[in-house]
């Protein structure tokens, strides 16, 4: 019985190797982006925690006080 293995011819290896270069670089940068942001957002916490940030629920409504 013979193996079913994916074929592969020679002029399609460099496409091939291309593809499999963008995938894992998109895969790194996607792996960044999402760390910074996961980052940025545990920062801001602990700022409002501290309360270095003065952030309001609604920033471009004006109140109006009596």
């Amino acid at each position: 019985m013979k193996a079913d293995f994916p074929r592969y011819h020679i002029e399609d290896l460099p496409s091939f190797l291309f593809e499999n270069k963008i995938n894992e670089k998109i895969k790194i940068i996607s792996t960044h982006h999402l760390t910074v942001l996961i980052m940025s957002v545990i920062l801001r916490i602990e700022q409002k925690i501290n309360g270095y940030l003065n952030i309001d629920k609604y920033p471009f409504v004006k109140e109006e006080r009596v």
